[in-house]
């Protein structure tokens, strides 16, 4: 098998959770620490430890240390490689990519238009 398939199931698997996805919905409006996370979520400080230690071995989200708080952000590159990862399963082609992600600027402008 490609190892590039191998690499794929590690980080989709990291965010194939409904907590987790959760969690990477919160990340997208900023830098936050646990406590606000938890607000959002119908779980456990342990649990959300659990889930935050995962997204973090994988990369998906960065964890930064101040005081006795610790914030958590989405780290931007995996943002993106996860995007691309699944645009390579799903598309074969780079013109198929790329009218993908005209489609989606052109909808985010639209949004923001209409806002």
């Amino acid at each position: 098998m490609d190892i590039k398939y191998t690499e794929y199931a590690r980080l989709f698997s990291a965010i194939a959770d409904p907590n987790r996805l959760m969690i990477l919905s919160v990340l997208t409006e900023g830098e936050t620490f646990a406590d606000n996370i938890l607000t959002h979520l119908d779980i456990s400080q342990p649990t959300l430890s659990h889930h935050m230690k995962a997204l973090c071995e994988a990369e998906i989200v960065v964890a930064r240390k101040d005081g006795r708080r610790v914030f958590y952000s989405i780290n931007e590159d995996m943002r993106e490689k996860l995007l691309d990862n699944m645009l390579d399963i799903l598309y074969k082609d780079d013109e198929g990519k790329a009218a993908v992600i005209a489609k989606r600027k052109a909808r985010r402008k639209t949004d923001i238009v209409l806002l």
